[in-house]
């Protein structure tokens, strides 16, 4: 289970085993921490595995990929009975460690296996194929944990910080500040992962790296229209305050 192929991106197509060996687990630790990252109010990372397994679900099923598409089903079906005692006020568990680099570590395969299944596909393998930019595929479908993850990482390098520092930077914790509940900014969330799926799958056919681009560009300007809002909410709460005195 490993990634042999960037897809032309980077003007890259095959790649050697080492490179394959390296790239692969880097993705893999990237991706089961962005999980365990996201996991900071109730119902987000339910939320979040719930969309991602049943979308998975369904892209294995069509590809007849049954053992796939069923693992990917049985983890939704696993998430919904948790999330029965994890979203409103009165959540009573919560996923912690354990559960989110367990959800975090299923998700990278289901999203290998989807992406190099695609790719042998378009070599000529005998399996059905119908998604032509299978990598920014996967990237909408994991667009809230990994951007969330990339941009906080970034930030707090910039600071001069440890990437690792804990902070209340995340997009889900700048949502409870605006005023949004826990059960209301999980549903944004998820909602917002959504419309980056549909998106992918209207475009799958642009190429691959121009739909990662148009991901990834899509990702910025939400994240930059949001930064907006706050800085401006900001702004006339300050002023608001300066009257007052």
């Amino acid at each position: 289970i490993r990634f042999t192929s960037f897809y032309g991106v980077l003007g890259m197509e095959e790649i050697s085993p080492i490179l394959s060996y390296l790239f692969t687990s880097v993705a893999m630790v990237f991706i089961i921490n962005a999980f365990n990252l996201i996991d900071g109010i109730n119902g987000l990372l339910g939320g979040i595995t719930l969309l991602i397994s049943l979308t998975y679900g369904t892209l294995f099923y069509f590809m007849n990929e049954q053992g796939l598409s069923v693992l990917a089903f049985s983890l939704a079906g696993a998430v919904l009975g948790f999330l029965k005692y994890n979203v409103g006020r009165r959540a009573r568990i919560f996923m912690g460690d354990a559960g989110a680099y367990s959800i975090g570590f299923v998700i990278a395969l289901l999203s290998i296996k989807f992406i190099e299944l695609n790719k042998s596909a378009t070599l000529g393998a005998d399996s059905f194929h119908f998604i032509k930019s299978a990598p920014a595929i996967a990237l909408a479908i994991l667009i809230i944990p990994t951007y969330d993850t990339l941009r906080v990482f970034t930030k707090r390098i910039i600071n001069g910080k440890s990437p690792f520092f804990a902070d209340r930077n995340h997009i889900h914790h700048r949502l409870l500040n605006v005023g949004f509940t826990h059960s209301q900014a999980s549903v944004i969330l998820v909602g917002t992962n959504l419309g980056f799926v549909a998106l992918a799958l209207a475009l799958d056919q642009i190429g691959t790296t121009q739909l990662m681009l148009v991901v990834i560009l899509t990702a910025q300007f939400i994240s930059a229209m949001f930064w907006l809002y706050d800085a401006k909410r900001n702004l006339i709460a300050t002023n608001k305050a300066k009257d007052v005195f």
